[in-house]
């Protein structure tokens, strides 16, 4: 009899040009296959929408038998493209894959429901998730409530994301006033208030949609990086917020971070960049438990709180996040995840 195999499965082509999302999606199936499993493209969305509904029938068949008895399939979820598409293509697959003793295992990136509504209904996530025997999510927080919701599955707890970088950060920092933050900046209102920032703080801002005017004393735009080269970032922190305020913690975003992993973090983390979270988030609450940075409950908190650290705490801090770097730039989140 075959030995079973472990097989990620993806229903697009990886994109050329990346933004954080696409990021994610590449490296775990990059790191998938550097542990020796499979990474099969499944070309169900990107054949001709005739052909398709011509040959829909057919399809959850096709998926469902080029597994098999044993394996388990990893989907990223959710579906970048043609989600209702693929919806429906798994609906219909899973329980010819229960049948034939195929596990089906989802990897979350986010959870749209939660990410864009400040409220925790997951009905619709649900829906999908449910035809998981097992999901591999951020955080605690999010375990919790996915249970709460009514998940009968499984639960791995992934934290922090996996982060392949170009080379590793070999350079040196020290605790000074200087803040660095990457991500769509146009999405990011708060963004367009940092001028408001209390204290003698600098914030070195990466990424598209600098907005006009805000370039100043206080706030420096470096540029559009690539998100593989960690060498770029200027700085001694790396902030992780969202939302509308800098006073404040607030939005429907900003209510996601309770629950979620942000990206950039793991950004921080491998440019070697203590973080600096929002006090009462999951992300807020890993920093603490590693030792690798501090929260705040306002912008405005961030030059005392950053003056208060010695330079000795500042050292294992960094020490920490060092550490910690060496582990998500090798996948070993994604490994200790398909292993639980």
């Amino acid at each position: 009899m075959s030995s079973s195999r472990k097989i990620m499965v993806s229903f697009i082509r990886m994109p050329q040009e990346f933004h954080a999302g696409s990021k994610i999606s590449a490296d775990l199936s990059i790191i998938m296959q550097r542990m020796g499993h499979e990474y099969r493209y499944f070309p169900y969305i990107n054949i001709n929408r005739n052909l398709r509904r011509i040959c829909y029938p057919f399809f959850p068949l096709k998926y469902a038998f080029s597994f098999r008895r044993g394996d388990e399939v990893f989907i990223q979820y959710p579906f970048d493209m043609m989600h209702d598409a693929v919806k429906t293509l798994l609906r219909l697959a899973s329980p010819l894959l229960k049948l034939r003793k195929v596990k089906s295992t989802a990897i979350v990136i986010d959870l749209e429901s939660v990410r864009w509504n400040s409220g925790t209904d997951l009905t619709e996530d649900l829906k999908i998730l449910n035809l998981f025997q097992k999901v591999i999510i951020h955080t605690p927080e999010m375990k919790q409530m996915l249970l709460d919701a009514g998940y009968n599955g499984e639960i791995a707890i992934m934290g922090l994301f996996d982060y392949l970088v170009s080379a590793p950060f070999t350079g040196e920092r020290r605790n000074t006033g200087d803040i660095c933050f990457a991500g769509n900046l146009e999405k990011s209102v708060f963004v367009g208030k940092l001028n408001d920032v209390d204290g003698d703080v600098r914030f070195n801002l990466y990424g598209k949609g600098f907005p006009e005017g805000l370039e100043s004393d206080k706030v420096h735009f470096c540029g559009v990086v690539s998100p593989d080269d960690v060498s770029v970032f200027e700085g001694s922190w790396g902030l992780v917020w969202d939302g509308d305020e800098v006073s404040e913690f607030s939005g429907s975003l900003a209510h996601y971070m309770r629950f979620n992993s942000p990206h950039k973090a793991s950004l921080y983390v491998s440019a070697h960049l203590p973080i600096i979270a929002p006090s009462g988030t999951a992300v807020g609450n890993e920093v603490l438990r590693r030792g690798i940075g501090i929260t705040v409950d306002s912008l405005n908190d961030i030059s005392s709180r950053i003056s208060a650290v010695s330079d000795a705490e500042y050292d294992r801090m960094m020490a920490n996040t060092e550490a910690f770097a060496k582990e998500i730039n090798t996948g070993l989140q994604l490994k200790k995840s398909l292993d639980a």
